[in-house]
């Protein structure tokens, strides 16, 4: 009867906020008590209904996570407007251009006459007015789950200089440039069994020294001539960086989040306060949450900076990168901070710690977090500070 009336006025979501200014158990037992003598007048013994795990810093391990356990230096950005190559904030990075070369039925009597790569910098990032020189490869098509790294097997096409806001080109190889024209010239109204594939390459900027520099997708003109005289058509890449960060022994043993290269902060809790009263009955859990007295990567300078997390609560420790990724798609929960509005941060974790009970689990919960702020989203490091874990349970079933 106690539990359908306390569904029906919806308890458990208003109880909460005249909970948060009670500090002392006492406090607690009289503002509860109260609320269930109104759902219920026949109720009048409360003592030893309620318990609170108030202000408790539980922390007791913490550490971040990389992309991979095998390149745990390596992230990706797949699809992106952009290319970034170069370093900043402990990162090299290298950038990637992939082409898919389309049948688009040229005339028969078509000839090629060259083929040039543009890559163009963009004005308002690449920060340097001196010049600076990218080496570029050819390679196969890459999958976009494995890092962009030049190898052995790639062909070197040749090198562009950049400075702040310039262009420059390369000419294609012939070889590669007749490739290129032969799958643009077939004919799409032919047969099946006659179509070329599509030609799908793609074209490495590795990471250097030097500061990290902003390029436009590089796109290809291929000049052709014909009845009508010379024609040009362009193909634009799809872009992709991976990261690789230098400082990886350091952040493996803090929580801290770095969206480029897909490190996840993790902080481990210790529950056994929460375990050992569900085993003397308390066993409801009527409030939860972890609450951050101050939200990091805060920058005063920038009023409408914001931070986008992505955060779920967790009974077991997980590893591995995969398996990670799947329960973040499945379980996570997203929030947007603004930093010239939220000053705290409080993330609720009353339905984890119940589903915890219910499977009469022991031993810790772990906190897992990924977060870019939006001024600031290539390399900087979020290092998250302890939480408080605050609890309210109940043994009203």
């Amino acid at each position: 009867m106690v539990s359908t009336a306390l569904r029906r006025l919806s308890f458990l979501t208003f109880l909460p906020a005249i909970l948060i200014s009670c500090s002392q158990e006492s406090n607690l037992t009289q503002a509860g008590s109260g609320i269930i003598r109104e759902v219920n007048p026949g109720l009048t013994e409360m003592e030893g209904t309620f318990r609170e795990l108030s202000d408790k810093k539980l922390i007791i391990d913490s550490l971040s996570l990389p992309r991979s356990a095998s390149d745990n230096s390596f992230g990706h950005f797949p699809r992106t407007a952009k290319i970034i190559t170069g370093a900043i904030h402990n990162l090299h990075i290298s950038g990637y251009a992939g082409f898919n070369v389309p049948n688009r039925g040229f005339d028969a009597g078509d000839t090629v006459i060259s083929a040039y790569l543009h890559v163009n910098a963009h004005s308002h990032h690449t920060d340097s007015s001196q010049s600076h020189e990218i080496r570029l490869y050819s390679t196969e098509a890459r999958d976009a789950d494995q890092p962009i790294r030049a190898s052995l097997t790639d062909t070197l096409l040749g090198t562009v200089s950049i400075t702040k806001g310039s262009k420059d080109s390369i000419e294609l190889s012939e070889e590669l440039t007749n490739r290129i024209f032969d799958v643009l010239r077939f004919d799409t109204t032919g047969t099946a069994g006659d179509a070329l594939p599509e030609l799908q390459f793609g074209c490495i900027i590795p990471d250097s020294s030097s500061d990290a520099k902003h390029l436009s997708v590089p796109y290809i003109i291929l000049t052709r001539g014909t009845e009508d005289g010379v024609k040009r058509d362009s193909i634009v890449g799809s872009a992709r960086y991976t990261v690789h960060e230098t400082d990886t022994d350091s952040l493996s043993l803090l929580p801290v989040s770095r969206q480029s290269a897909g490190r996840v902060a993790v902080m481990e809790f210790d529950l056994s306060e929460l375990y050992n009263s569900a085993e003397s009955g308390y066993s409801e859990v009527l409030m939860g949450s972890l609450d951050f007295e101050e939200i990091p990567g805060r920058t005063h300078s920038v009023e409408k900076d914001t931070l986008n997390l992505r955060y779920m609560f967790l009974d077991m420790l997980i590893e591995d990168h995969q398996t990670l990724t799947e329960k973040f798609d499945l379980s996570s929960t997203t929030r947007r901070i603004l930093f010239d509005q939220d000053t705290t941060l409080s993330i609720s974790i009353r339905s984890d710690l119940q589903k915890f009970l219910r499977r009469n689990g022991s031993g810790s919960g772990f906190l897992y977090i990924k977060a870019s702020s939006s001024k600031e989203p290539l390399g900087q490091v979020i290092t998250w500070p302890s939480p408080f874990f605050n609890a309210v349970l109940t043994t009203i079933k």
